[in-house]
């Protein structure tokens, strides 16, 4: 049970992300760290990440896997659980010279969804939601996902993790709130 998150398993937020950036950068952990703009409070200083030498295989079968848990759509033949990112768009300016338009923006990412239980098992769960985004081209196709025109692929730049206590359901509770993150980060 504890494999799939089941059983005595604890943890907080933070190692939840900190593991869901670790399989983003295809098994490097990195300490999170604080920055600040204020010299007051000093500069960034740099930080040693780890190599948790996990097989590539590995990785990118839990990469697919998340790609999966947020991807849908009736030409697919499965539906993932993070139904609110299935299709996830952002409606972003584009500058250009004095004036300016505006387009709509595929974003594919990779999540999973999680829903605690804790004490009476009948009503008493927390809702988890843990995603990363952008998803790189390659990995899409790996996974089976077509990439759509306009859509914004690379290197991840976020991952971002929700816990609601006693929320319930993961997909219906925490994944909106993650979306609200997401849409604020590629509008920027």
């Amino acid at each position: 049970h504890i494999a799939i998150g089941q059983g005595d398993l604890q943890t907080t937020p933070l190692q939840v992300n900190r593991w869901t950036n670790a399989i983003a950068s295809n098994g490097i952990l990195c300490p999170f760290t604080v920055l600040s703009q204020n010299p007051e409070f000093g500069s960034a200083r740099s930080h040693v990440c780890d190599d948790l030498r996990l097989k590539l295989e590995t990785v990118m079968t839990v990469t697919e896997g998340m790609i999966r848990a947020c991807t849908g759509g009736s030409e697919l033949s499965y539906q993932g659980t993070g139904y609110p990112l299935f299709d996830f768009t952002v409606y972003k300016e584009q500058l250009s010279g004095d004036s300016g338009s505006a387009k709509i923006f595929q974003v594919p990412t990779a999540c999973k969804t999680g829903t605690a239980e804790f004490g009476d098992p009948e009503n008493r769960t927390h809702a988890w939601f843990t995603i990363f985004a952008p998803v790189p081209e390659d990995l899409l196709e790996q996974a089976g996902v077509a990439k759509k025109e306009n859509t914004i692929t690379g290197e991840p730049e976020i991952a971002v993790t929700v816990l609601v206590e006693k929320g319930g359901e993961g997909s219906s509770v925490a994944a909106p709130v993650a979306k609200k993150i997401l849409e604020a980060w590629f509008k920027r």
